[in-house]
């Protein structure tokens, strides 16, 4: 596709990773993943399912933290490991959660998947000459082992995770980073995401552009955003009359 020669209204287009590019199942499979590795690695006797429902509980009482600080995504996961190990009375030391850490990684990367059409479309968009980013509540260890993972790190200018914002992925500060890397202002700037965290209201609020990337909303949801995307295809059309649009 040749590059539009006329004036571009906007420089940059931002998406969400999880829940929007890449499956929102990933956290389901790759957890369970995780308790059956548990399961093996310590020769326990429980089920990884029962497992699956105490560790959850517990890595939501460690996201509470991020919430007013930032903490590596890696940090919360070792400390719900730590406190279900308390529970199950298992002896673990550093080594152990070395190596549970690095068992949550695989186990992630193993089910991270891209929606059907996301790497053409991002490959695309990158074609065109627009700033592509993401923006991502998780550490850039994390992020960037991902998106290496999808092979998609040559579409991407620029990547943004809570560990660029002042007080984590709860404020906007995530946003204004984000911008600063693409060097344009909020009214430059498109951000794709879906509904899962807020994010695409922080980024309205910020003052960016905003797409839902979703076949199935309802009409209730109509007011968080400025445009609705059904598909990849789609959404490339929006982003690129939105941009060589006066």
């Amino acid at each position: 596709m040749s590059e539009p020669t006329t004036p571009r209204r906007y420089r940059a287009a931002f998406f969400e990773l999880f829940g929007t590019l890449a499956t929102g199942s990933t956290d389901d499979e790759a957890h369970m993943r995780l308790m059956e590795s548990l399961v093996e690695h310590y020769r326990i006797q429980a089920e990884p399912s029962v497992l699956l429902k105490t560790f959850d509980g517990r890595l939501r009482e460690s996201r509470g933290r991020a919430q007013t600080s930032w903490v590596h995504h890696r940090e919360l996961a070792l400390d719900a490991f730590s406190a279900l190990a308390a529970d199950m009375d298992l002896r673990t030391g550093p080594g152990d959660r070395e190596w549970f850490g690095e068992e949550y990684l695989r186990a992630h990367q193993s089910f991270v998947r891209l929606i059907p059409g996301g790497r053409e479309m991002l490959g695309e968009l990158s074609r065109s000459g627009l700033h592509v980013g993401i923006i991502e509540d998780c550490d850039t260890r994390y992020l960037d082992r991902i998106l290496c993972w999808l092979d998609i790190i040559p579409f991407i200018d620029s990547r943004t995770t809570t560990e660029d914002a002042v007080t984590g992925a709860a404020d906007h500060s995530i946003f204004r980073a984000a911008l600063k890397k693409a060097g344009c202002e909020p009214r430059q700037a498109i951000f794709a995401g879906g509904l899962k965290d807020g994010a695409l209201g922080r980024a309205k609020d910020v003052g960016m552009t905003t797409v839902l990337l979703d076949s199935q909303m309802t009409e209730g949801e109509l007011d968080l955003v400025d445009f609705v995307a059904s598909s990849p295809a789609r959404l490339v059309k929006i982003m690129l009359e939105l941009a060589y649009t006066a």
